[in-house]
């Protein structure tokens, strides 16, 4: 039986049933549930042509194992009703990754940085892509994306960065 300030094991708020304390030391809770809007974006920016390195080699021994590109795509899945129609679904969509060094097979991996050359090409991309950024918000935005990198943030958080100043439209006070 659970006291009236715990909460039922399965709650969406806390799955596991943890105490608050265990419950938000872990790194979970409703600050870091799921993916926000502009972190999606930056990856989906970011993945084409990406190199990956394998999670569990960096968590296991330390070690930066780049993974080869996908190459499979998992069999469709076979579907048959009563009446012998069949139906082919993907199962999963995802292609794996097989790191070298140790044989994991990986789902994703962890995006590695690229070049300062490299990123501003896809910064330029981006602000050019969306068209209707002012050359001069364009040249402010593409100058903080810069300084970003050159300061060390990583690829991934620099273009959430840019995706949210795009977002937010620009700033009235910089006019």
């Amino acid at each position: 039986m659970s006291s009236s300030n715990s909460t039922a094991l399965g709650s969406r708020e806390n799955f596991w049933g943890a105490s608050e304390d265990e419950y938000h030391e872990s790194g979970h809770g409703p600050a870091l549930a799921g993916t926000s809007y502009e972190q999606y974006v930056a990856h989906a920016l970011l993945a084409k042509g990406a190199t990956y390195t394998c999670p569990m080699c960096a968590d296991e021994h330390d070690d930066h194992v780049i993974l080869e590109d996908p190459s499979e795509y998992p069999p469709l899945s076979q579907l048959v009703d009563a009446d012998g129609f069949h139906v082919e679904m993907y199962g999963d969509h995802r292609r794996h990754r097989t790191c070298r060094a140790r044989g994991h097979i990986v789902w994703g991996g962890h995006l590695q940085d690229r070049p300062a050359g490299e990123f501003m090409e896809i910064v330029s991309t981006v602000l050019d892509g969306i068209g209707d950024v002012p050359s001069s918000r364009g040249r402010d935005l593409a100058t903080r994306a810069r300084r970003r990198k050159q300061d060390g943030m990583h690829d991934k958080t620099n273009m959430r960065e840019l995706v949210t100043e795009l977002r937010r439209g620009p700033d009235p006070f910089d006019q």
